[in-house]
Formats: C-alpha cells, sequence, structure tokens
C-alpha cells in the first residue's frame, strides 16, 4: 500500500473517497427515507357555501392537527393525482361533490345527517365515515324530561310513510319510562290540525331534522301552535331554539375538529377512519326569553349535560 501511495497519489485518494462513501451512503439513504416518512400528510377539504365559516373550520382543523397534516382546499385534478390522501367535507352538499367526482380517496363526512350519509353511502363502494351533525333524537327527549320532569309522553310529527323510521326511539324511549307517539302529517294543509292533535297528547313535541316539516316556512306556525298549547318544542337543532324552540343540545365546531383530527390522525397510523358516529361531546342551547314567558324554570345546563351522559347509554338516531 505504501508502495502504490508513493507511486500513484491519486490512486490512494481515490480509495479513500471510495471507503467514506461506502461508509456515509447507508446513512444518507436513511435520513432520506426518514425524511419520505416525515413528510407531512396532505388532507383535502371540501366546504360549504359559507366561506368564513369554512375558513375558520380550516384555523380550527390545522391547530388541531399540527404539523403533520397539511390541509388543503378540494381540487379535483389534485385528488386524482392523490387518489389515496384523505378528504373532508362539512355538509351533504360538499359530500355530493366530492362522490360525483370518480376518485378512491377516503372521505371524512362532517355536520350532515345519519339518514342523509346512509343514502349516499348506498350508492358508493368508496371508504366513508361520518361524525354526524344532527342530536340523536333519544338525547334530545331526554333533554325535554330534564326541563320538565314530570313529562312522559313525547310528540312527534312525520312525514305520510315515514312513521316507521321512529320505531327504534319509541322502544328505547320505553327503556326511560317514557313513551312517544307519531302523529302523520297528509300535507302542508294539515300541519296545524295534525299538530294540534299531536299537543293535546304530548308533555312537549321533539322536532326532527325532517325538511319537510321543519323549515323557513313551517316553523312559525308550529312555534305558534305549540305555545298557544302551553306545549314547548325540543330541537329540531340549536338553530331553531334562536327561532323559539325552547333548547336543544347540539356540537360545537371545536369538538368536530378535535374529533376530526383524531380519526385523520387514526387514518395516518392505521389506514383508516373508523366507524360512523355521533359526536362524544355536546352542549346544550336555551331559549330563555321562551321559558320566562312560559314560566319554565330551566335548570343548570352543567347538571343536564351530567345527567343525560348518565342515562344516556346510546345514541342511535331513526332519521
Amino acid at each position: 500500500m505504501w508502495y502504490i501511495d508513493r507511486a500513484h497519489p491519486i490512486l490512494a485518494l481515490l480509495l479513500v473517497i471510495l471507503l467514506i462513501t461506502a461508509v456515509i451512503r447507508p446513512a444518507v439513504a436513511q435520513s432520506m427515507d426518514d425524511a419520505g416518512t416525515n413528510a407531512p400528510h396532505t388532507v383535502y377539504l371540501v366546504g360549504t357555501d359559507n366561506e368564513p365559516f369554512n375558513q375558520y373550520f380550516l384555523k380550527l382543523l390545522e391547530q388541531r392537527l399540527g404539523t403533520r397534516f397539511e390541509v388543503r382546499p378540494y381540487d379535483e385534478d389534485q385528488t386524482s393525482d392523490s387518489p389515496a390522501q384523505p378528504v373532508v367535507t362539512l355538509d351533504a352538499n360538499a359530500l355530493d361533490r366530492v362522490l360525483d367526482h370518480s376518485s378512491s380517496a377516503p372521505v371524512l363526512a362532517l355536520m350532515l345527517t345519519r339518514r342523509q350519509f346512509e343514502r349516499r353511502a348506498q350508492t358508493t363502494d368508496r371508504p366513508l365515515t361520518a361524525i354526524f351533525g344532527n342530536p340523536p333524537l333519544i338525547r334530545q327527549a331526554l333533554l325535554g324530561r330534564e326541563i320538565l320532569p314530570q313529562s312522559s309522553r313525547v310528540a312527534v310529527l312525520a312525514q305520510s310513510g315515514r312513521a316507521g323510521q321512529y320505531e327504534g326511539l319509541l322502544e328505547r324511549l320505553r327503556h326511560y319510562d317514557m313513551e312517544a307517539e307519531v302523529f302523520t302529517v297528509s300535507g302542508p294543509d294539515r300541519l296545524v290540525a295534525t299538530l294540534n292533535r299531536a299537543l293535546q297528547y304530548g308533555d312537549f313535541l321533539l322536532g326532527t331534522t325532517d325538511p319537510a316539516i321543519y323549515n323557513r316556512q313551517t316553523i312559525k306556525p308550529i312555534l305558534l301552535t305549540t305555545y298557544r298549547n302551553s306545549r314547548i318544542l325540543i330541537g329540531p337543532e340549536k338553530a331553531f331554539v334562536r327561532a323559539g324552540a325552547l333548547a336543544s343540545t347540539y356540537t360545537s365546531m371545536k369538538t368536530y375538529a378535535r374529533i376530526a383530527a383524531t380519526r385523520l390522525r387514526e387514518w395516518g397510523a392505521q389506514g383508516g377512519m373508523g366507524d360512523s358516529d355521533y359526536p362524544d361531546d355536546f352542549l346544550i342551547r336555551y331559549n330563555r326569553q321562551v321559558a320566562r314567558s312560559l314560566n319554565i324554570p330551566l335548570p343548570e345546563k352543567a347538571d343536564v349535560i351530567k345527567a343525560l351522559r348518565q342515562t344516556q347509554t346510546t345514541a342511535v338516531d331513526d332519521e
């Protein structure tokens, strides 16, 4: 070696370089692999028609996800190039937009009713998971009883042909020593008459997310008729409390963002986002003006939430 080094210094230098390269190459390759592994996952967000809301939820989700995920606005071309990256949708229309686009990307659907989700899930084979947006009816009914402790009868309105979908609710209410009856509304002109019959039966009216029954055109006559009969409306959702319903449970956007981030991290670690379900946390909204008008004392929200969590063993909806 001494002879080679003296006679051929350039050759000796090449041998040293080869030795160094052989040592550091595995380390460099491992470093590159680690860099690829630590690259952030891309998540595509499909928003609603309300752009300020979309931006608000985007910030909440980014805060919960941290640097391991990058959230981008949904783009059909980009998702075609990255079919394995998850998509988050913020309502039923957003989910429709994704399903109309041929892609195999897994979808986490937020803030739509269980029935809306199930109808769409039947039309596709792509992986879908939902965190439902409507409060479970059993929880809403138990909320009514917490406000009116002596109540035992619940009135429910339904479209013609839809009464059967509430059989599960009626069965579960029996476990809480409550009963319910579903009153069928045969048409818009029969709404008030049917409601009057329902209110003669029920201690309160349990609102549902059936858009044919509860909408901007019908909510005023429903509320006026309900209060003329000295009854209250529970639900269907938080927005109706602002309109005049007495109370509803609901889930905050921060909770939706937390659950979505948890499901996305599960996907990053395991490749799946779990089963569809209702949010594991909820709040209560009261209309205190209505309560004062009807002389109804409202229990403390914290006490009601605690009671509902203790008594509500299942959160299965019938809508």
